[in-house]
């Protein structure tokens, strides 16, 4: 049966493939900083260079990650029926129930925007 109303959509996956891409390239830009201050920080001493190439390191490790997924959604995105990089139904409903209500919806946002602005210093250890 088709659903009329379905979750994923092929311009969906492919806008989630652009996000996926743009969080590529920010991460990508930040280890090549990081490696790159490696190269400049090379009299420090050890420590600072082997910690600042292990950090690029992880950022390129991280980015090579985010570009896989978004090279998924971009292959994926003209069978959205196939496509298996969803999230779990469980989840889905989790938050649902959650939110389905205005008032726990307005709480919870009412919260999340509020502890910041009153609690600055406990959110920003």
């Amino acid at each position: 049966m088709i659903d009329p109303h379905p979750d994923l959509t092929t311009p969906v996956i492919r806008g989630l493939g652009w996000l996926w891409l743009c969080l590529f390239l920010m991460n990508a830009g930040w280890a090549v900083r990081c490696w790159r201050r490696d190269q400049s920080a090379a009299g420090a001493g050890k420590a600072c260079e082997r910690s600042s190439r292990r950090t690029g390191l992880l950022w390129a490790l991280y980015a090579a990650l985010l570009l896989a997924i978004a090279v998924l959604h971009f292959v994926m995105a003209e069978r959205p029926s196939a496509f298996w990089f969803r999230l779990p139904e469980a989840f889905k409903d989790t938050v649902d129930e959650l939110l389905r209500n205005p008032v726990a919806y307005f709480v919870l946002w009412l919260g999340a925007f509020g502890v910041p602005v009153c609690f600055p210093n406990w959110v920003a250890r």
